[in-house]
């Protein structure tokens, strides 16, 4: 079995997302409504070029995927 290779490249300046010390990755935890159980907030994955200051939210990519 082989790994797939994952680049995330910064759509605004084009820095690689993958070296270290050039991106800030962030997992924002979902909210759901205690007394319902509905979900409030999704989950979401904020990604920060360090090199631009470009904020990346995965989220929407997910959306896209899912729906497509």
């Amino acid at each position: 079995m082989v790994n797939d290779r994952l680049h995330i490249i910064c759509g605004n300046c084009g820095q690689d997302l993958k070296e270290s010390g050039m991106a800030t990755w962030e997992y924002v935890p979902g909210i759901k409504d205690e007394e319902t159980g509905e979900t409030i907030q999704s989950a979401d994955v904020f990604i920060r070029c360090d090199n631009c200051a470009t904020i990346h939210f995965l989220k929407k990519y997910m959306e896209e995927y899912k729906d497509g």
